[in-house]
């Protein structure tokens, strides 16, 4: 049925990873995989998905520690982060593909789309951080243990923290983020610092295939696009807005729009 999104998890050495699939399309053309924004899960490319139906499979990864995905265990590396989505990828019988990341999801594709005899096609990053440690720490906290009191107070905490992030104030998006870091509570904690100590600056100039690099222009990231360009000049940017951290959500349409620019910029073939 087009436009369905399908729901299942692929078996991995690490456990269980959650995918949704839009597979109505095209069948001989490269999917694109999305990789979210933490502490989301998939669920953030489904309008996405609507607007790109028909055209070819579309498959979004919960990476782990979030969703319905298998957490990891501390001291797991964003390498093999993007080691476990890549072997979801071929048991899913997906061999040369496009990537999307988002946010933190932008690392992780960069890191898939550089790995030894990877058939990425062409990878968008949305809101890419590109910061050395320290700032890296400042931008990705890591997370206090959860303090569960009876007076519920860490959910009013978790709320504080996520609402300035959203410069559109739109409740349902909220609550979503809100659901998303209860989801992970337990379970984020190694995937977050594996975030941290990834410098994506190092990993941009391994990448091979075409980049584009985008953000809306009220993004906390949107600054960062510049020092995409220092690094990668060849690397293709647009600025949209306004939709803060939220631009599959929120620009939807614009979103869209850049997925089919990235796969176009792989070639006619893609």
């Amino acid at each position: 049925m087009s436009g369905q999104i399908l729901k299942g998890y692929v078996q991995t050495r690490a456990g269980q990873i959650h995918y949704r699939e839009s597979a109505s399309g095209t069948v001989d053309l490269a999917p694109v995989v999305f990789i979210h924004r933490s502490p989301m899960s998939g669920a953030t490319f489904e309008q996405v998905f609507e607007r790109l139906s028909g055209w070819r499979r579309l498959i979004a990864f919960d990476v782990p520690g979030f969703g319905q995905s298998c957490s990891v265990p501390d001291g797991t590396t964003l390498p093999q982060i993007a080691e476990i989505l890549s072997e979801a990828m071929s048991e899913l019988g997906i061999g040369e593909a496009h990537l999307v990341g988002h946010h933190s999801g932008c690392a992780i594709a960069a890191e898939m789309a550089a790995m030894p005899g990877n058939r990425i096609r062409s990878i968008m990053l949305d809101g890419a951080m590109i910061a050395d440690a320290d700032a890296r720490r400042s931008g990705v906290p890591a997370a206090p243990p959860p303090q569960i009191t009876r007076d519920g107070e860490y959910l009013a905490a978790a709320w504080s923290f996520l609402q300035p992030y959203y410069t559109i104030f739109e409740p349902h998006l909220v609550h979503d983020g809100l659901v998303g870091a209860l989801q992970s509570l337990f379970a984020r904690g190694p995937t977050m610092a594996a975030i941290r100590d990834y410098d994506l600056r190092a990993t941009l100039p391994r990448v091979s295939c075409p980049v584009l690099a985008s953000a809306a222009a009220d993004d906390v990231f949107a600054p960062h696009l510049d020092r995409v360009l220092a690094i990668r000049p060849e690397t293709e940017v647009h600025r949209y807005g306004p939709a803060g951290i939220a631009s599959p959500e929120l620009q939807s349409d614009k979103f869209a729009e850049l997925v089919r620019r990235t796969v176009a910029l792989a070639g006619l073939s893609s």
